[in-house]
């Protein structure tokens, strides 16, 4: 409705920070939000990481498709997941890579390839 991905995508975020924040509020936790400072600055990626990922769907929905964009959004988060799995990045317990893993990448990447036909 707004001929514009990244306003659309502002406008959800707006409205998803909003409802969080009053949630938050509501719920007695608002004062967790007094902790920022102390937030370190690759923190926030996921933030940004997550608006990249809603301008993303609501850009290649038209052109690729819903089945196609999709896939192609859980093939990326599961093959990031197998390297912060494997590698134990940003704290998380290391996960033994295995075949069954890896194969669960891959049959996912098959299912995007054959998203497009």
């Amino acid at each position: 409705s707004l001929n514009s991905t990244i306003a659309a995508a502002a406008i959800s975020f707006g409205v998803g920070f909003l409802g969080l924040f009053l949630l938050a509020l509501l719920t007695g936790t608002g004062a967790s939000f007094l902790r920022l400072p102390q937030v370190t600055w690759w923190q926030y990626a996921g933030g940004a990481l997550g608006a990249f990922y809603v301008w993303a769907m609501l850009w290649g929905v038209p052109s690729l498709g819903v089945v196609t964009t999709i896939a192609a959004l859980i093939f990326g988060q599961m093959a990031m997941a197998l390297v912060l799995d494997t590698f134990g990045l940003f704290g998380l317990p290391v996960k033994e890579l295995s075949v069954f893993r890896v194969g669960a990448v891959v049959l996912v990447s098959f299912g995007l390839v054959l998203s497009r036909f």
